[in-house]
């Protein structure tokens, strides 16, 4: 009978560190759905463009829940109507306008403001907007629902007062 206990319990024992490592080895897996995004903000005046733009560095694609763009941290309705307040061409803006809904797959940069200055005053003028003036946030979400909030500038997006556009894709 002892050792018909004994048994029971090295049995237990490896069941148990069987389950556990069935569960260790579902982590990578699960993670290699994920999105990586960041910004990379251009304002190399050797390209004569300047311009925002949103990289997915993951391997999994990211589902845009928001973009808010804001000018000295008061959020812009229009990034178009505020290039064009500050004195630039809106039709010198090729960015794209994502939305709730729209996808940046892996491996891509989608260039939210991609402008093309007309002369060096305009182009120090977009150079200075883009690195200190002009910040962009993007809330998104990954294949495994894991949502983040991301700013092209740090202290340079306040922070959002509401939480409904921050729902996991899967419930919106």
């Amino acid at each position: 009978m002892r050792l018909d206990g004994l048994a029971l319990i090295v049995a237990c024992v490896a069941a148990t560190l069987s389950v556990l490592a069935w569960l260790e080895n579902q982590k990578p897996a699960h993670a290699s759905f994920g999105a990586a995004v960041t910004f990379d903000i251009d304002t190399l005046a050797a390209k004569h463009h300047f311009g925002i733009g949103l990289h997915n560095f993951g391997p999994g694609v990211a589902h845009i829940q928001s973009v808010t763009y804001y000018l000295d941290r008061a959020p812009i309705e229009d990034i178009s109507d505020a290039l064009e307040r500050l004195g630039f061409d809106p039709d010198h803006d090729t960015g794209v306008d994502l939305d709730h809904g729209d996808l940046a797959p892996a491996d891509d940069v989608i260039w939210l403001i991609d402008y093309s200055p007309r002369d060096r005053t305009e182009e120090a003028k977009a150079r200075d907007i883009m690195e200190h003036r002009i910040a962009t946030a993007v809330e998104y979400c990954d294949a495994n629902d894991a949502c983040v909030r991301i700013c092209s500038q740090a202290n340079g997006c306040p922070a959002r007062t509401s939480g409904a556009d921050s729902a996991p894709k899967s419930q919106i």
